[in-house]
């Protein structure tokens, strides 16, 4: 196990530096790549209470929080509590959300451009194959 946290500690700089680094970049309001997502995920829905945005997209109660929060700072979401049970509160995308996504598309030209001019097909296709295995591995902790 400690070989595993060694190499998933040896990992951290290279995804930082060369995906999540230059996706910030690329963002004029400061808004973290999860919020991005969550903000995109209530597109698919007309709402979704707090537990279940933790839940779907594997964040923790003090992450979904702030991140609502960031969200509802910058007018991108509404929050409505819910009229049989005070203790829900549902989120739902404002339109002013919708239109900050569509002038902000999330863009990954710049990693489709690294891959394809750094990897070869084998590589491309070991490099799909590991993260298909590591999606799957990730969902079960």
């Amino acid at each position: 196990m400690d070989d595993i946290s060694n190499k998933l500690l040896k990992l951290l700089p290279y995804w930082h530096f060369n995906v999540e680094r230059r996706i910030k970049q690329k963002n004029e309001l400061n808004i973290t790549y999860e919020s991005y997502y969550c903000l995109l995920g209530l597109t698919q829905v007309d709402s979704l209470t707090m537990k279940e945005i933790a839940a779907d997209f594997y964040f923790g109660k003090q992450q979904t929080t702030r991140i609502i929060n960031q969200l509802l700072e910058h007018g991108f979401v509404k929050k409505t509590v819910s009229q049989q049970d005070k203790r829900v509160t549902y989120v739902s995308i404002t339109e002013k959300g919708m239109i900050y996504l569509q002038k902000n598309p999330f863009d990954t030209t710049f990693l489709k451009e690294d891959l394809s001019r750094t990897l070869t097909k084998k590589d491309a296709q070991e490099l799909s194959d590991s993260l298909d295995v590591l999606l799957k591995i990730f969902k079960k902790l």
